[in-house]
């Protein structure tokens, strides 16, 4: 049996300049693949003021992550998944979610949230989560 956690990590915008989806859309860690790499951008008319306001695409970016561990993994590992976004402006406020589910599930992370960081008057955002245990699949 393995465990797998999908995770939904959305960006969501105060105000962002040009549309562009996550690149690549989706990725995996694992006990051997510990790190993902996407770029990913977002308009913001009107700008999201929360999560609850996200809308894919224009003042929201996602990228969906699998954990795939060994459902004993956590047993005799202890591991910190670390999730950060920079970008250039402080002044372009983003917020960083993580959350249970995939963007499809729960788009707008009402019913999900692992983590989250929202500070203001920063040019990135970062949460980490430690031995992340939320699903398991045979």
């Amino acid at each position: 049996m393995r465990r797998f956690v999908s995770l939904a990590v959305l960006a969501g915008l105060l105000f962002l300049p040009a549309a562009h989806g996550a690149t690549p859309a989706s990725g995996t860690v694992s006990a051997t693949a510990s790190a993902v790499q996407y770029s990913g951008s977002a308009s913001a008319v009107p700008p999201a003021l929360t999560r609850r306001a996200c809308v894919e695409g224009q003042n929201c970016d996602t990228f969906d992550l699998v954990v795939d561990v060994p459902a004993n993994f956590y047993d005799t590992s202890d591991r910190v998944l670390t999730v950060t976004i920079s970008w250039a402006d402080p002044a372009n406020d983003l917020d960083l979610y993580v959350c249970a589910g995939t963007a499809t599930d729960d788009p707008q992370c009402l019913n999900g949230l692992v983590a989250s960081s929202i500070r203001s008057g920063t040019s990135s955002e970062s949460v980490s989560v430690r031995n992340l245990r939320l699903v398991t699949t045979a």
